[in-house]
Protein backbone atom coordinates (compact mmCIF):
# COMPACT_ATOMS: atom_id res chain seq x y z
CA UNK A 1 0.00 0.00 0.00
CA UNK A 2 3.00 2.01 0.86
CA UNK A 3 4.49 1.09 -2.16
CA UNK A 4 1.48 3.24 -4.42
CA UNK A 5 1.91 6.66 -2.70
CA UNK A 6 5.35 7.19 -4.41
CA UNK A 7 3.85 9.13 -6.65
CA UNK A 8 7.29 10.70 -7.58
CA UNK A 9 9.02 7.70 -7.95
CA UNK A 10 10.82 7.55 -11.60
CA UNK A 11 11.54 4.01 -12.33
CA UNK A 12 10.37 0.64 -10.18
CA UNK A 13 11.95 -2.62 -10.80
CA UNK A 14 11.09 -5.84 -8.93
CA UNK A 15 12.18 -8.17 -11.41
CA UNK A 16 12.68 -11.92 -10.90
CA UNK A 17 11.65 -11.77 -6.91
CA UNK A 18 9.04 -14.30 -6.59
CA UNK A 19 6.23 -11.64 -5.43
CA UNK A 20 3.06 -13.02 -6.33
CA UNK A 21 -0.50 -12.10 -6.12
CA UNK A 22 -2.48 -9.73 -8.18
CA UNK A 23 -1.48 -5.78 -9.34
CA UNK A 24 -3.32 -3.62 -8.03
CA UNK A 25 -5.06 -0.60 -9.27
CA UNK A 26 -2.64 1.83 -7.11
CA UNK A 27 -0.49 1.22 -9.29
CA UNK A 28 -1.87 3.98 -11.40
CA UNK A 29 -0.34 6.58 -8.60
CA UNK A 30 2.95 6.24 -9.40
CA UNK A 31 2.29 8.73 -12.67
CA UNK A 32 5.79 9.92 -12.83
CA UNK A 33 7.55 6.64 -13.51
CA UNK A 34 9.55 6.29 -16.84
CA UNK A 35 10.23 2.14 -16.03
CA UNK A 36 7.69 -0.65 -14.88
CA UNK A 37 9.48 -3.74 -14.29
CA UNK A 38 7.76 -6.15 -13.17
CA UNK A 39 9.07 -9.38 -15.18
CA UNK A 40 10.14 -13.04 -13.88
CA UNK A 41 7.52 -12.91 -10.71
CA UNK A 42 4.28 -15.10 -10.04
CA UNK A 43 2.17 -12.06 -10.31
CA UNK A 44 -1.82 -12.95 -11.57
CA UNK A 45 -4.83 -11.51 -12.78
CA UNK A 46 -5.24 -9.01 -14.81
CA UNK A 47 -3.47 -5.52 -16.14
CA UNK A 48 -4.98 -2.62 -14.04
CA UNK A 49 -6.70 -0.48 -15.73
CA UNK A 50 -5.07 2.19 -13.87
CA UNK A 51 -1.93 1.58 -15.66
CA UNK A 52 -3.75 4.10 -18.43
CA UNK A 53 -2.83 6.71 -15.77
CA UNK A 54 1.12 6.26 -16.45
CA UNK A 55 1.38 8.76 -18.90
CA UNK A 56 5.44 8.82 -18.53
CA UNK A 57 5.75 5.39 -18.79
CA UNK A 58 8.67 4.38 -21.45
CA UNK A 59 9.60 0.84 -20.81
CA UNK A 60 6.72 -1.47 -19.41
CA UNK A 61 8.04 -5.26 -19.11
CA UNK A 62 5.31 -7.16 -17.75
CA UNK A 63 7.04 -10.57 -18.83
CA UNK A 64 7.11 -14.07 -17.42
CA UNK A 65 3.95 -14.10 -14.82
CA UNK A 66 1.27 -15.56 -14.73
CA UNK A 67 -0.94 -12.63 -16.24
CA UNK A 68 -4.11 -13.30 -17.66
CA UNK A 69 -7.67 -11.67 -19.78
CA UNK A 70 -6.46 -9.32 -22.52
CA UNK A 71 -4.20 -6.30 -23.41
CA UNK A 72 -6.18 -3.52 -21.77
CA UNK A 73 -7.40 -0.77 -24.13
CA UNK A 74 -5.87 1.99 -21.46
CA UNK A 75 -2.11 0.72 -22.80
CA UNK A 76 -3.22 2.96 -25.85
CA UNK A 77 -2.63 5.88 -23.79
CA UNK A 78 0.65 5.67 -23.12
CA UNK A 79 1.87 7.58 -25.75
CA UNK A 80 5.74 8.11 -24.26
CA UNK A 81 6.25 4.08 -24.65
CA UNK A 82 8.71 2.85 -26.32
CA UNK A 83 8.90 -0.77 -24.95
CA UNK A 84 6.00 -3.35 -23.89
CA UNK A 85 7.35 -6.67 -22.54
CA UNK A 86 4.24 -8.72 -21.81
CA UNK A 87 5.27 -12.57 -23.31
CA UNK A 88 5.32 -15.39 -21.25
CA UNK A 89 1.85 -14.68 -19.35
CA UNK A 90 -1.58 -16.25 -20.15
CA UNK A 91 -2.80 -13.44 -22.36
CA UNK A 92 -6.05 -14.09 -24.89
CA UNK A 93 -7.80 -11.80 -27.22
CA UNK A 94 -6.57 -9.69 -29.47
CA UNK A 95 -4.14 -6.96 -28.71
CA UNK A 96 -6.30 -3.16 -29.30
CA UNK A 97 -5.21 -1.96 -32.64
CA UNK A 98 -4.39 1.57 -31.09
CA UNK A 99 -1.71 0.24 -29.48
CA UNK A 100 -0.40 -0.78 -33.09
CA UNK A 101 -0.90 2.88 -33.74
CA UNK A 102 1.35 3.51 -30.98
CA UNK A 103 4.20 1.09 -33.38
CA UNK A 104 2.97 3.33 -36.56
CA UNK A 105 4.03 7.06 -35.14
CA UNK A 106 7.34 5.71 -33.91
CA UNK A 107 7.06 5.90 -30.41
CA UNK A 108 6.28 2.18 -29.56
CA UNK A 109 9.91 0.15 -30.81
CA UNK A 110 9.73 -2.44 -29.03
CA UNK A 111 6.29 -5.13 -28.59
CA UNK A 112 6.41 -8.68 -27.38
CA UNK A 113 3.59 -10.97 -25.98
CA UNK A 114 2.59 -14.26 -26.13
CA UNK A 115 1.85 -16.23 -29.64
CA UNK A 116 -1.59 -16.71 -28.49
CA UNK A 117 -2.74 -13.06 -28.52
CA UNK A 118 -3.61 -11.96 -32.14
CA UNK A 119 -1.52 -9.08 -32.74
CA UNK A 120 -0.73 -7.58 -36.53
CA UNK A 121 1.99 -5.58 -35.18
CA UNK A 122 4.58 -7.25 -32.36
CA UNK A 123 7.70 -7.85 -33.00
CA UNK A 124 7.89 -10.85 -31.42
CA UNK A 125 5.71 -14.10 -29.57
CA UNK A 126 6.80 -16.16 -27.00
Amino acid sequence: EELWSLSKLGWLSLHDNSFDGALVDGIGNLVKLEGLELQGNEFDGSIPRSIGNLSNLRVLDMSQNNLIGGVPQQITSLESLTELYLQQNLFIGEVPTDVCNLMENEGLRKFWTDCGVVCSCCDRCF
